[in-house]
C-alpha cells in the first residue's frame, strides 16, 4: 500500500497526539493513585535488579 507524504505526516502527528492524550490521562491517574516519581524509580530500579 502506498501512501501520499502528506496524509503520512498527518496520521503521524494524530498517532502523536493520541499517545500524549493516553499518557497525560494514565499520569493523573497514577498520580491521584499516590505513584511518584521515586517511587516509579524503586519500582523500576527493583525489576532491573531481578533481571
Amino acid at each position: 500500500m502506498l501512501i501520499a507524504v502528506e496524509d503520512y505526516q498527518k496520521l503521524s502527528k494524530l498517532m502523536v497526539h493520541s499517545l500524549q492524550e493516553f499518557c497525560d490521562v494514565v499520569g493523573k491517574e497514577v498520580k491521584k493513585k499516590g505513584l511518584t516519581e521515586k517511587k516509579l524509580n524503586d519500582l523500576l530500579s527493583e525489576d532491573a535488579d531481578e533481571k
